[in-house]
């Protein structure tokens, strides 16, 4: 990462935010798409095509009965959709905090959007991990990953170890190097795996 223990200068810190973009995982929702692409799912096209197939050859009843559940269906996926992407906004907002950064051997607090690998941050009881890091000093470390690891109890870190975006310190205090921001985390892959992944059908 080519770094120190003095930590990046501001001239570095400014040359990787061009690298590597702002540490953030925002991205635009778009209702009126999302609703589009529900409605473009194979599996509706072809509930679709029945409803006009069984209309043209005079099953009204059943035509009406296919599209009132395709409407309920659509219905259901937007909602799930619009809740899970609420959700993720809720999360992402997890990321954005001040964070105490080494930059030119000096402490400051800047916001967590424009830290970059190769910062040095120091983290603490209470505060979450704006960005993955590798551990270079623990002391009496114990956090919380289970929003990445699904861990149900918090675990003991060392120097070393590597603590993922946004976990939760809950004892004690580190300093440690960062190793990735924004979409690069894994947080932040998570997020994109969730988002791609295709609607299905609720019937």
């Amino acid at each position: 990462l080519h770094t120190s223990r003095k930590g990046l200068s501001e001239e570095e810190a400014k040359e990787r935010l061009k690298i590597y973009g702002e540490n953030s995982i925002e991205k635009e929702y778009n209702p009126f798409y999302h609703v589009i692409k529900i409605i473009t799912n194979p599996i509706n096209l072809i509930i679709s095509a029945a409803a006009i197939l069984s209309y043209t050859i005079g099953e009204t009843f059943n035509s009406y009965l296919i599209l009132l559940l395709l409407v309920i269906n659509i219905g259901i996926s937007f909602y799930q959709e619009h809740k899970s992407e609420r959700y993720l906004e809720v999360l992402r907002k997890k990321l954005e905090r001040k964070v105490k950064v080494l930059r030119d051997n000096e402490w400051k607090e800047i916001s967590s959007k424009y830290i970059v690998p190769g910062d040095i941050i120091r983290l603490e009881a209470g505060e979450s991990a704006p960005a993955d890091i590798k551990v270079i000093e623990a002391k009496n470390l114990l956090i919380d990953q289970s929003v990445i690891t699904g861990e149900s109890l918090p675990i003991e870190a060392k120097e070393g170890d590597i603590i993922y975006a946004p976990s939760i310190i809950k004892r004690g205090e580190c300093i440690g190097v960062v190793i990735a921001t924004g979409v690069h985390t894994k947080y932040g892959q998570l997020i994109n795996v969730i988002q791609s992944t295709k609607n299905k059908s609720n019937l």
